[in-house]
Parts: structure tokens; C-alpha cells; sequence
């Protein structure tokens, strides 16, 4: 008897741990279209969000990139993501988020501050050996808009110069020298016009975005698990922001990145023009390109079967050749 009255309560718990699990857990949105992921360039998982190619951004004049506070941005296609990431290096968070990109094959650009650079130099390093893109975001992340214009300049270039020193001596798996991209985004996102036009003469690029996530704002995992969804959706591609400085990011950005990748987006790697390792890589690729291109030649007779010509056979290689929120922080 006691027995089966136990059947009977663990029979209406059910229902109820299941329906209180799914209050606190982040749900898939059901009214998302389905799609196959793409898994592009992403051999160890198919189901990834992967890379679909890299943008070269010409930084000569110091464009302004982001409709959220510009009239440009970087030239994605639908469902095509460059991914960023403020405020770090961070012990506790940026390795995590390394290591959620890494399980996508996703390439990103991390503006980071100077100050944290210098305490953190062997993650700035991890950063960067990781393929993704180093940028600044100042010395010690203050609102430039308030300060006088000599100080904020000073931000500017202490925080560029502690983070060349912190991927001072690094190189990549292809043995190429690590630098700091010239691209730069300002705190808060609170520009001024004179500082605009300093960084435009040293030819930096400045960073707003397309998409904010608002995992800066204090809200829990999973109301930054929906918002970041439904801003990306609402806008469907460009540039977005994160911060790898918050538990909420760096625990729930696995999530949002399989949730992503089972609605067909894709990711973008964003580099300035000439850098080393896109270039590297793209004739690396057009080696490979070439070699596969050669025409297979049938087998000739014997020399003497046809006096007169040749056994060497003629080869052909042919190498084929683009809801508005809030963000602070």
C-alpha cells in the first residue's frame, strides 16, 4: 500500500518539477523557422554556426562603422553576424567565451581594455592564437565625452600601447607576429566629433554596431538569452555587441549561439585590410584552389607508338574568383 501511494505522488510531482524546470530554464523560441545549421568550416560540428568568410575593412580615413549611431556598417549579407566582444580580458568569463566560439568555428573581435591587458597579457595572447581580432576600447574604459580632450587622447593611446605589450612576442600557429588591429570603439559608445576626427587621422576605424544584446544591464541569463534573440532577429545581421565581463554572457552565450545556428545564421571575421594572417590564409587557399583545379590527363602510349611527339602531357589549372536598444558599457 505504501507503496503505491508513493507511485501515486511521484506520478503528480512530475508534471510539476517538469513545468517549474522549464520557468528557469531558457526555452527555444517555437515561432523561430527551423534550418539545417550550416556547420560552414566547422569540421568537428556539423551543427555549428561557422564562419562563412572574412570582411578586409579598409580603415584609411577612419571610417565610421554601426547604424546604430552611424550611416555605414561592414557589408554582411542576411543572417550574416560579426560578433564582438567589450571590456575584457577577464579571467573568469573570456576563456569560457573562447572556448563557446571555438565549439562554433566562430572567429570574433574583442575590443579590449588597456588596463585589463596588462594584468591579463597571457589571455590577450590566447586571444589572439586563437584566430580572433584584438582592438582597443582605451586605457581604463572611462565616458571620453565628459573628459578634456588631452586626457581622453591619452585613454586612447595608453590603452593601444598596453595591449601591443601584452601580445608582445606572440605569433600564431603559422608563426605570424600578433598586432592590435586599428579599430576602435568608445565606451558607452559616447563619441565626440574632435575625438572622431583624431582617430580618423591616425586611421583607426571606429566601432558602434548594428545590434545590442543588453547582457550589460543587470538581468538574469536567461532575459539575456530572449533579448539577445529577439534584437538579432529584429534586425537579422551586422555587427553585434556582447561584453566578456559578465557571468550572464559567458554562461548563456553556448545557448545562444546553438539557438543561432538552428535558425541559419551565420558568422562574418572581421579584420582590417592587409592583415597578415587573412592574407596568409588566402593564398594558402589559392595554392589548394590551384592544385585541385589541375585537369587529370589520360594516360599516353609509348613514345615510339607515335614517333614525333611527346609523353608529356599538358595540364590545365584554373583558380576560379563577395527594435533599436540601448548599449552601454
Amino acid at each position: 500500500m505504501l507503496h503505491r501511494h508513493l507511485l501515486r505522488a511521484a506520478l503528480v510531482a512530475a508534471p510539476l518539477a517538469a513545468s517549474l524546470a522549464a520557468a528557469f530554464l531558457p526555452t527555444l523560441a517555437i515561432s523561430a523557422p527551423l534550418q539545417k545549421p550550416t556547420g560552414i568550416n566547422c569540421p568537428h560540428n556539423p551543427n555549428a554556426m561557422g564562419s562563412a568568410r572574412t570582411i578586409e575593412v579598409d580603415t584609411r580615413g577612419g571610417p565610421d562603422i554601426g547604424t546604430m549611431q552611424y550611416a555605414r556598417t561592414v557589408p554582411v549579407g542576411p543572417k550574416e553576424l560579426v560578433l564582438t566582444f567589450d571590456d575584457g580580458p577577464n579571467p573568469d568569463h573570456t576563456p569560457k567565451i573562447l572556448d563557446a566560439l571555438d565549439r562554433h568555428c566562430i572567429k570574433a573581435t574583442f575590443f579590449m581594455v588597456g588596463r585589463y591587458a596588462k594584468l591579463h597579457p597571457e589571455i590577450v595572447k590566447d586571444v589572439w592564437r586563437r584566430g580572433h581580432t584584438v582592438a582597443s576600447h582605451t586605457w581604463s574604459h572611462p565616458i571620453l565625452s565628459r573628459m578634456s580632450y588631452y586626457n581622453s587622447v591619452r585613454q586612447i593611446d595608453r590603452g593601444t600601447q598596453a595591449i601591443e605589450a601584452a601580445l608582445a612576442g606572440a605569433t600564431d600557429a603559422n608563426g605570424i607576429k600578433a598586432e592590435v588591429a586599428p579599430f576602435f570603439r568608445f565606451p558607452g559608445l559616447n563619441h565626440t566629433k574632435r575625438l572622431r576626427t583624431y582617430l580618423s587621422k591616425k586611421n583607426v576605424a571606429i566601432f558602434s554596431c548594428d545590434i545590442g544584446t543588453d547582457d550589460w544591464r543587470r538581468i538574469s541569463p536567461r532575459t539575456l538569452y530572449k533579448r539577445a534573440l529577439r534584437m538579432i532577429a529584429s534586425k537579422g545581421s551586422g555587427v553585434v555587441i556582447f561584453h566578456d565581463t559578465h557571468y550572464r554572457t559567458s554562461y548563456m552565450l553556448p545557448q545562444i549561439l546553438d539557438e543561432l545556428a538552428r535558425r541559419g545564421y551565420t558568422t562574418v571575421h572581421m579584420v582590417p585590410k592587409g592583415d597578415a594572417r587573412h592574407m596568409a590564409a588566402q593564398a594558402r587557399a589559392a595554392e589548394v584552389h590551384a592544385e585541385l583545379a589541375i585537369e587529370p590527363t589520360m594516360p599516353m602510349p609509348p613514345a615510339q607508338a607515335f614517333p614525333g611527339t611527346s609523353t608529356t602531357p599538358e595540364s590545365v589549372a584554373e583558380a576560379s574568383h563577395s527594435l533599436r536598444p540601448t548599449v552601454a558599457n
